[in-house]
């Protein structure tokens, strides 16, 4: 899927999700685009990368039979 990213300088483009995330982490992108409207990183939610370590409750464990 390609999104849609500004970066500081004010440019647009469209990059694939897994760039997105390597774009964020590196603090290369201003805002991107998501279907509810313009994101900015430094201010708004967004998901962690996957290399990331969750540190909260775990909520998704197996449920035993």
């Amino acid at each position: 899927m390609m999104i849609r990213i500004m970066y500081h300088n004010g440019k647009h483009d469209l990059v694939k999700t897994s760039a997105l995330e390597r774009l964020i982490s590196s603090n290369q992108v201003k805002q991107f685009q998501r279907s509810s409207g313009w994101v900015t990183p430094s201010r708004d939610p967004v998901r962690r990368t996957r290399n990331s370590q969750y540190r909260g409750m775990e909520r998704r464990e197996a449920k035993s039979a």
